[in-house]
């Protein structure tokens, strides 16, 4: 379960964001509030490679979008950034 840090006296952005640390750490700004999570376990990243493998193939095949894999940053809005393990477009 993702932690959640001291509160804070504003919302933090996602220029904020772009500050934080590349320490293994998975980082999440969740309207305007980081959530910060340690980096996953063994049988989770090998869940998350099946998973991709079989969508990447589904998805190739038909031509539907495009599959993207962790880390990649999913602006929502200026104070909700995410991190997905995979992402479909």
């Amino acid at each position: 379960m993702a932690g959640h840090a001291a509160p804070h006296s504003s919302k933090l952005t996602y220029d904020d964001y772009v500050t934080l640390p590349d320490d293994g750490r998975r980082y999440e700004i969740l309207d305007g509030e980081l959530a910060v999570s340690p980096a996953p376990l063994t049988a989770h990243q090998q869940v998350s490679a099946l998973l991709t493998l079989a969508m990447l193939g589904w998805v190739r095949e038909r031509r539907l979008g495009i599959g993207l894999t962790a880390p990649c940053d999913v602006i929502l809005d200026e104070t909700t950034v995410l991190q997905p393990d995979l992402l479909f477009v």
